[in-house]
């Protein structure tokens, strides 16, 4: 429930000393400047729902990291890059745990995208790449006003052909905001979503503004504006009691923020009130208590996916393959998978490996080494860059197992990881 008076105290970018998206504001300029194309891109959102358009198949997207920095806190280490980019394939897949917080009145709620997102191996010219660049810059921080985190010749980063790859920015933002995205119809050269460095990865590191911002889950909330999902009380002017195009989230007359306790759902103060469901990725309920995207929100999201970026979708093709047959799946253990440098490799009595090759992302053998009558060996990959490689255990003719390993050297969080994922295995 929101005060009238909490309502009269709102400012775009800071409420009540809460973090809050932006992404409202940076949209609503070119709405207004182009209602008729935004009309359109909602119409054929409709249609595409009313006509239940059947697509099968998997769908990954090819993400790449615009890190821009100032300061060298800002310029974030590729594991927690990586370790970012594991939250957004749990959450857009139904895989995070935390859904058991939902009651029994919620549980038949969540819905599944199906969406995986990879870093791209290429780059817009066509040379190997690790999905990350990195620069910087003399801006001490970045807003929504003029975009500049977007642009070279403002200090930020050009964006890479965004109808093929999805372009997200990492820096320093100002004002309490963690973050803005472009919902489908604004200037194509600018499409994406920027995220605060702070609030990037999945845990609590020195930098991040709180625990209701360590799960990595305003990114989430972000790639799903990109998806076309808005607030849930999106276009309702003074009241709030606005209407996000989905059935399912109830008509809010604000946003729940940490402070509220993560309440199963709450009544707005619209008319009719409806029963406002908290726990969805785009409130701002804090990132232990957004655990689902809807079934309706679901629907949206792939059908603005469709009807708007289907060419990201047809253009993208896996990284190449190395020759791997049909891979066992148990008795075996790789560890750490982010390391910088040493792995442990351990397998079971009916496994005969005879060979460790690891290849790097162009498909080459960075690393070969043959294994003795043991049952486990370890290997150390300290002389490779940073980066992410595939490491193959072979037998006598085929490979026996396989697993993706990130070496992070110089991660002031590298060993760390190291040790928890060891105790993990």
């Amino acid at each position: 429930m929101r005060s009238l008076l909490f309502i009269l105290l709102f400012i775009p970018l800071l409420i009540n000393g809460q973090h809050v998206c932006g992404a409202d504001e940076y949209n609503q300029k070119f709405i207004d400047a182009n209602p008729k194309k935004y009309q359109q891109i909602e119409k054929d959102l409709q249609d595409f729902l009313k006509y239940r358009h059947k697509k099968s198949g998997s769908i990954v997207l090819p993400v790449v990291y615009h890190v821009v920095w100032h300061d060298t806190v800002h310029n974030l280490h590729d594991s927690i890059l990586h370790a970012q980019l594991e939250v957004l394939n749990e959450c857009f897949n139904l895989e995070n745990g935390d859904t058991t917080i939902l009651t029994d009145t919620l549980k038949n709620l969540p819905g599944n995208f199906g969406i995986r997102f990879e870093l791209a191996h290429t780059d817009p010219s066509g040379n190997p790449t690790n999905g990350i660049t990195r620069t910087y810059t003399s801006n001490l921080s970045f807003s929504y006003s003029n975009n500049a985190v977007k642009f070279d010749s403002l200090g930020g980063k050009n964006a890479w052909d965004p109808k093929l790859y999805l372009n997200i920015w990492v820096a320093e933002l100002g004002g309490g905001l963690l973050g803005y995205s472009q919902f489908p119809g604004g200037p194509i050269l600018t499409d994406g979503n920027v995220i605060d460095y702070a609030v990037t990865g999945n845990r609590m590191y020195p930098w991040t503004y709180g625990p209701n911002y360590a799960m990595g889950r305003v990114l989430v909330h972000e790639i799903g504006h990109w998806l076309n999902l808005y607030h849930p009380w999106w276009g309702g002017g003074a009241s709030w009691c606005g209407d996000d195009g989905v059935d399912d989230t109830g008509i809010q007359d604000g946003p729940t923020f940490p402070n509220a306790g993560c309440p199963d759902t709450s009544f707005s103060n619209c008319t009719p009130s409806e029963r406002e469901i908290v726990k969805i990725y785009m409130d701002y309920c804090g990132d232990s208590c957004m655990v689902m995207f809807t079934e309706g929100q679901v629907e949206r999201g792939l059908a603005s996916l469709y009807t708007y970026r289907q060419t990201m979708i047809d253009s993208f093709t896996p990284n190449p393959p190395v020759d791997t047959p049909e891979l066992i799946k148990e008795g075996y253990k790789i560890f750490p998978t982010i390391t910088s440098g040493e792995v442990n490799i351990q397998w079971g009595e009916d496994i005969t490996p005879k060979t460790i090759k690891v290849y790097d992302l162009k498909g080459s053998i960075v690393h070969t080494s043959t294994v003795g009558m043991v049952k486990e060996t370890k290997i150390n990959l300290s002389k490779l860059s940073n980066g992410l490689y595939l490491l193959h255990v072979l037998g006598a003719n085929d490979e026996i197992f396989s697993q993706k390993i990130t070496i992070a050297k110089g991660n002031p969080f590298g060993t760390e990881l190291e040790k928890e994922e060891g105790k993990e295995k």
